[in-house]
């Protein structure tokens, strides 16, 4: 029997500049809390040392996602593929790689853009992660949980949530 051909997305490097464009400002930002934290002091209780504080710490969170996103944008691979058994997700700095369907326990949509899939084991498991990619991981995912991935439609090209949802379902139905 012969199987049928991956399905292959690719990522949307657009969108990608455009992120940069905006951490980039985002960053510009928190340079002027750390540079002029009397114009954001708005109350009693704020003080300099809390604005600049929130300056550093967004600072250091956006060049950290600069990194990862500049990463992304010069990364050749395609951002998902989906065959017969497995999935391959390439469409975060963070992602894991290849899922075998096994993996796999539930698929949902997430929000506006993204598709949640639960999984068997940690991701932390599944793929050996650098200390840099779990830290992006983890200041990705706020609720902090390891046991799913999300996958996102926003740096891939000619895809939607409901396109996205619709083709891991039938292809994990498939695989059973």
């Amino acid at each position: 029997m012969k199987s049928d051909k991956p399905i292959k997305f690719y990522f949307d490097r657009k969108r990608i500049v455009l992120a940069i464009i905006i951490l980039v400002a985002f960053g510009g930002i928190s340079v002027w809390f750390i540079k002029e934290p009397e114009k954001f002091i708005r109350n009693v209780f704020m003080k300099k040392i809390h604005v600049q504080l929130l300056g550093y710490l967004s600072f250091i969170f956006t060049l950290i996602m600069i990194g990862a996103y500049l990463v992304l944008l010069f990364r050749r691979k395609t951002a998902l593929i989906i065959a017969d058994n497995y999935l391959i997700d390439n469409t975060k700095f963070d992602s894991v790689g290849r899922i075998d369907f096994s993996e796999i326990t539930s698929v949902r949509k997430f929000k506006k853009y993204n598709v949640e899939i639960g999984l068997k084991e940690s991701v932390f498991q599944l793929k050996k992660m650098n200390i840099f990619q779990k830290i992006v991981f983890l200041l990705t995912n706020w609720y902090w949980q390891r046991y799913s991935i999300r996958i996102t439609c926003v740096h891939i090209r000619n895809c939607n949530r409901d396109q996205l949802y619709d083709l891991l379902t039938k292809a994990i139905n498939k695989s059973k």
